[in-house]
């Protein structure tokens, strides 16, 4: 650290400022003078006379609200009672000081007062908070989600719900599928994005009035016109430098494709002597802090390196001052002179103004007591460390554990751009105005083109995780039954696990001693039943109306036992080429030319009735030996017939009859008839 003597300037004399105790009245005009300096209180735009300001302090700091202590002595009567000073809290406050020709207005709101002293009629010291409206919003408590916001549209409706108006220099570019805000205040919300985005805040003050600015370059911080410079209106300089790292890289979750790493990285660089102060080696990683669901993951990473890699070569150096310059202001650049290699255009991230005194004994006379003087302290970025990032102080909030939530958008594409197959869930601690964030759900088996996936219906409770603790990045763990969504398991059924779907699917596993069954059931009746009770092992399908069994290949069934095929109506075995029935050395062969081969070693025809065998052309019944017998009758007839033997032909029979219309031949080696 290098560090200057210290300077004072000399002050001049002045007169003690009177301690008005006008009665209970408000008046227009400056209430508090001493030679240069002149302090004036407005409270709802006149100026409070009924008590002698001993003491000020404002306290001003870029990306905080700035924070003004003003402390007064009065008679503890009239209008400055408990009562009344309670009555100061939420109005308007302004407090103009002026020195030497410059002049500072503060404006903002009472948000807190105290009283200490003597009794009735004896002087006492009330004190006034006051602070900027945007600290309000530090009274909040909430949870709820932007859905493709950009964080700067996200942060200019939070301040709307407020009826606060803000300039807004700086933009994101960064579409997020969701912005959540869980369990902590709008202001926290805010700072924490801002910080995310390396935005920073100030407010531009006037005599009645104050507005918040964002912005984010070096250019949006407006140039005071001031110039500081030792010996002249510096009482104090001093440097510090720190040692910083030569780079920075941040990893970029993608939910969307959760198995690619974005890595942003950026150098910390800054300027002239301080470039000295990087360490080579010195490389800072962050990982998981970039926000779920954001539109082009890598330029986030690298905006979020960048917003990091500013905020780190800004906290390399430090000019600390003090004067008594009035007009310096939080946000703002001023001339620094005097620290050679680091002077120039400066950026005031802290200055605090200090009148008189805070805590005065009540009971102590004027003369006791002094004119009160003023003075500040500032700290300031010289320019080689500038563009400013602020730090990122404000805490990403950690949801530990599970939290309920209710499903109010079922699997698909929730928003334009995001992974299709997530919900949309409502946590159900959230305002009902704005819950839903959109989530994925975490699956017992996933991978490419494969994974397990039973859609939750809208309504549903569950169970939610979050990535990191972070609320920006929620995930399914698990559905829960309750009172009006009951478990398909209960007391009756103990000893049965269930999948059981909206429409009454359900594949049933029944684990009871000597009952075990596996059963998958459609909602129509339709039934795979696999019993696996012990000596009675079974497999059974129901069909509640049509069976079809459709194989692209080939399909073989064996069967160990008897197979049994019963048709109330037709049973029709059907092949497009051939058809084969066999048994043992038996067989029946259907061939789609239309032959039929029947192949045996017996074959028996037999007919309870009657047989008839018809051909249209030639019919031939052929054997070593042939036998044809009839117990009645017997009649073979035809246009022309044939009946010959290579060996014995016999014709038997208690009648036979030979007959022919045309001629009849008998023909053989020998030819008996007898």
């Amino acid at each position: 650290m290098v560090a200057r003597p210290v300077h004072r300037l000399c002050r001049s004399g002045g007169r003690r400022m009177d301690h008005p105790t006008a009665p209970d009245r408000l008046a227009s005009g400056v209430i508090r003078t001493m030679h240069a300096l002149t302090v004036a209180l407005r409270i709802d735009g006149q100026v409070l006379s009924d008590a002698g300001i001993v003491g000020v302090r404002v306290v001003e700091r870029i990306s905080e609200p700035f924070a003004i202590e003003i402390a007064l002595r009065a008679e503890y009567a009239n209008r400055l009672t408990p009562e009344g000073i309670a009555r100061m809290v939420h109005r308007d406050v302004g407090l103009t000081i002026e020195l030497n020709g410059g002049k500072r207005h503060f404006h903002g709101q009472v948000v807190g007062a105290t009283v200490h002293g003597g009794g009735w009629g004896a002087a006492c010291i009330w004190k006034l908070n006051v602070a900027p409206k945007f600290s309000t919003l530090a009274h909040s408590r909430k949870t709820r989600t932007f859905l493709n916001h950009k964080i700067t549209d996200a942060v200019k409706k939070v301040l709307l719900d407020w009826s606060l108006n803000c300039t807004m220099n700086a933009s994101s570019s960064i579409v997020h599928a969701h912005i959540t805000q869980y369990e902590e205040s709008d202001l926290a919300f805010v700072s924490r994005l801002l910080e995310q985005e390396g935005f920073s805040y100030w407010f531009d003050v006037t005599q009645s009035s104050h507005k918040l600015v964002i912005g984010s370059a070096t250019n949006h911080f407006p140039d005071a016109g001031v110039s500081l410079e030792l010996d002249v209106n510096l009482s104090r300089l001093q440097l510090e430098v720190l040692a910083i790292p030569s780079s920075v890289s941040v990893y970029a979750y993608d939910e969307e494709r959760g198995k690619e790493t974005n890595l942003g990285t950026k150098p910390v660089a800054p300027a002239g002597l301080l470039k000295s102060l990087t360490h080579a080696n010195g490389k800072l990683a962050f990982a998981d802090r970039v926000d779920a669901g954001a539109t082009r993951p890598q330029d986030h990473a690298d905006g979020l390196a960048k917003a990091a890699s500013n905020q780190l070569a800004s906290s390399s150096a430090r000019l600390r001052g003090a004067s008594d310059l009035v007009v310096l202001e939080a946000g703002r650049r001023v001339d620094i002179k005097g620290m050679p290699g680091f002077d120039g255009k400066c950026l005031l991230i802290e200055v605090i103004h200090q009148v008189g005194e805070l805590d005065p004994d009540p009971l102590a006379e004027d003369k006791d007591v002094g004119p009160p003087a003023y003075s500040n302290t500032f700290i300031a970025v010289p320019p080689d460390a500038l563009p400013w990032a602020p730090e990122r102080r404000t805490p990403v909030p950690r949801i530990a554990g599970l939290v309920p939530a209710k499903v109010t958008g079922t699997a698909g594409q929730q928003t334009e751009g995001y992974l299709d197959g997530s919900y949309k869930v409502k946590l159900l601690a959230a305002d009902d105005s704005a819950g839903e964030r959109i989530a994925r759900m975490a699956q017992p088996y996933a991978g490419p083109a494969q994974g397990i996936h039973f859609p939750l219906p809208v309504d549903t409770e569950v169970l939610i995780g979050h990535l990191h603790g972070n609320p920006d990045r929620p995930i399914i763990a698990g559905a829960l039954p309750n009172q009006s969504d009951p478990s398909p398991v209960a007391e009756a059924n103990k000893t049965q696990c269930i999948i059981r779907t909206a429409c009454g699917h359900h594949i049933l596993f029944e684990d009871k001693s000597g009952e075990e069954q596996v059963e998958l059931k459609g909602k129509s009746g339709n039934l795979l039943t696999l019993s696996e009770k012990s000596g009675s092992e079974k497999l059974s399908l129901v069909a509640t109306k049509d069976h079809e069994v459709k194989a692209e290949g080939k399909s073989d069934t064996t069967i160990t036992g008897k197979i049994t095929i019963t048709g109330k109506d037709e049973i029709a075995v059907e092949a497009t080429n051939k058809l084969v029935l066999k048994c043992g050395s038996a067989s029946i062969t259907m061939e789609s030319s239309g032959k039929i081969t029947i192949d045996g070693m017996e074959i028996a025809i037999t007919g309870s009735a009657t047989v008839k065998l018809e051909a249209k052309a030639g019919f031939e019944a052929k054997g070593a030996t042939m036998k044809l017998e009839s117990q009645a009758s017997f009649d073979a007839k035809g246009a022309m017939m044939s009946l010959e033997s290579q060996g014995p032909l016999n014709a038997k029979g208690a009648l036979v009859n030979l007959e022919a219309s045309g001629p009849l031949a008998v023909k053989g080696a020998i030819v008996k008839l007898n």
